[in-house]
């Protein structure tokens, strides 16, 4: 058996098709999964990616009618990520397939660079050792560690959060530039020749370049490029260092240049509603002491917390790292949504405690980084692989679960990233403990073992996806305060053609006070069709309430009235139609009067 492993290890071709026969395997049955929440949105009935052209156009992005405005934020800033929806909208309409396939696919090559990206770093690490030490006898190995991260990383249940949900095309494709442009650079510093060299670099850049048009957490990607030069390459001292990562450093200006100055800046006000990532990288860059202590309204869609300042959404977070490393660890409880304790306050004991577990990890970290200088052999390697997998975990996050706050405060797809340095991290510790103890074959049996208990967590995973009304009830059993879910649950009903359980539903969600004003909307029509009068008028004047210039809501509210025999009320609901469409001399839009 072992020496099965080690020549599939050994042997790229054999490790690359092993990685891809067990996605394949993993996902193999999702091609049929529905669309889901933000697919609707973003995409399904995205009028934008309606052309291929259309997501670098910014008039169209402009003038396009979208459920939300954050909708041409996300493509103004995830240029890319949107570009290949429309790619995929131009060929496969709205027939899901295409849309999982491409995502698999990504998926796939991600795991593969992971694989080829510890290979090249065992090179470099190498060539830098025998620098130093002067010695030829160093002798390294890591396709060890690099298949069995590379295949964690492709069957983790966690992953299915990224890969089976369509729109998290974004996490996916980041994270394939950001690998990209590390595996690029890497090679570069091994080329012997300088024109090849040159190339390699800059294909590096460009990969950088594109990652930042893909998705706001490539914002880190310059640093943990400095953090892999520092620890890796062995060419030249700190001054050429800084020179070689200067125009990667640059690319830090990129995400908050196109929306300030491209696309006129952020415009969520203080007090207001949240700022998205890259509005709020603009707004900490230029107050952030007020940034800090603002308190946001949140999305009461998502959430049941009133406000939150980004001070208290950082120390939420410090705990919700820690849970992220227990679902990566022991991947139990997956959920779409998960209803997360918010707190507000330093002080509390559980921060304290998660603020202590991190500093002893980095403590740890930082240990294992002073070990690894003082003597050159493979273990001084591995130690150093380890100490970047915690960098690349922490790095990648920072943007996420750091002082931007985000409604949902607890979110299995934003592991996609960070999952890879925390792999990377166990599996070189326990190379590193089968190195102290001779036990390389128990090591490789018992990761053998979990790549076959994690495969099998994602396929029935992945099974509770192809049912929306499995996954659906799965998620309220799990977080049975989240009030939305029930709105989803209802949807299903709905789709299915049952009514009377679909608006039992609606009901229950009608429990959470809070809701955009499209919700009411929506259910007050449906409760018109239904026959159910009195309470559509009900939901049209929550509508209206939220939001009292939509001139077509009043147009369904008359006829809520009418069929419950109101006439004076009709009459009254079309006045007010015609008086909420008059131009108002200003701005030219309609308003109530």
């Amino acid at each position: 058996m072992q020496e099965l492993l080690d020549r599939v290890t050994g042997r790229k071709a054999y490790a690359l098709l092993l990685i891809s026969l067990f996605c394949i395997i993993v996902y193999a049955r999702t091609l049929d999964v529905p669309f889901y929440f933000d697919d609707y949105s973003y995409l399904v009935k995205n009028p934008i990616i309606r052309s291929l052209g259309g997501v670098f156009d910014k008039g169209i992005i402009a003038h396009s009618k979208v459920n939300y405005e954050d909708v041409k934020d996300n493509v103004r800033i995830r240029t890319l990520s949107y570009f290949t929806l429309a790619i995929n909208y131009y060929f496969n309409g709205t027939s899901v397939a295409g849309y999982h396939a491409v995502n698999i696919a990504i998926h796939m090559i991600n795991a593969w660079l992971i694989y080829l990206l510890i290979l090249l770093t065992g090179k470099l690490a190498l060539s830098r050792a025998l620098d130093e030490s002067k010695s030829r006898r160093l002798n390294l190995d890591v396709s060890w560690i690099a298949f069995f991260t590379a295949m964690i990383f492709a069957v983790h249940p966690v992953m299915t959060s990224s890969v089976t949900y369509i729109i998290q095309r974004a996490a996916l494709l980041v994270t394939l530039f950001y690998l990209l442009t590390i595996v690029l650079y890497s090679r570069s510093m091994q080329s012997r020749r300088g024109s090849v060299r040159f190339v390699f670099y800059g294909l590096a850049l460009l990969s950088c370049l594109a990652a930042m048009r893909t998705k706001e957490i490539a914002f880190t990607l310059p640093l943990t490029l400095g953090s892999y030069d520092a620890i890796f390459c062995p060419n030249g001292n700190v001054r050429q260092r800084l020179i070689r990562l200067v125009p990667f450093l640059l690319t830090l200006g990129i995400i908050p240049f196109v929306l300030n100055f491209m696309y006129g800046g952020f415009s969520s006000k203080k007090g207001e509603q949240f700022p998205s990532t890259p509005n709020a990288i603009i707004y900490v860059l230029k107050t952030p002491a007020e940034y800090l202590s603002t308190q946001f309204k949140t999305n009461p869609n998502q959430t049941s917390i009133v406000s939150m300042s980004p001070l208290e959404y950082l120390f939420t977070q410090f705990r919700v790292i820690v849970d992220y490393q227990k679902m990566l660890l022991v991947p139990t409880g997956l959920a779409f949504s998960h209803d997360y304790p918010f707190y507000r306050s330093l002080a509390d004991p559980a921060v304290l405690f998660s603020l202590a577990f991190h500093l002893m990890i980095l403590s740890a970290a930082l240990y294992c980084w002073r070990l690894s200088r003082i003597e050159i052999n493979e273990r001084a390697i591995l130690l150093k692989l380890s100490v970047f997998g915690v960098i690349w975990f922490y790095l990648t996050l920072a943007v996420e679960s750091s002082i931007v706050p985000i409604d949902d405060i607890f979110l299995e797809y934003r592991m996609y990233l960070p999952a890879f340095g925390y792999v990377l991290a166990l599996v070189t510790m326990a190379r590193l403990a089968a190195l102290r103890w001779n036990g390389k074959r128990l090591a490789s049996g018992l990761l053998a073992a979990i790549i076959i208990i994690f495969s099998a967590l994602a396929i029935a995973r992945n099974e509770q996806w192809r049912d929306p009304l499995v996954f659906w009830q799965d998620a309220l059993a799990k977080s049975p305060r989240i009030k939305r879910i029930h709105g989803y649950i209802g949807n299903v009903y709905r789709n299915r053609g049952d009514m009377p359980r679909a608006l039992q539903q609606y009901r229950l969600m009608l429990a959470d006070d809070f809701r955009y004003w499209q919700d009411h909307f929506e259910l007050g029509k449906m409760f018109y069709k239904n026959g159910f009068c009195r309470d559509a008028v009900n939901e049209y004047l929550s509508a209206l309430k939220i939001s009292p210039d939509k001139v077509f809501i009043y147009e369904h509210l008359s006829q809520a009235y009418r069929c419950l025999g109101e006439d004076s009320r009709a009459i009254r609901a079309d006045n007010m139609a015609v008086q909420s469409a008059v131009p108002d001399k200003n701005t030219g839009s309609g308003s109530v009067k």
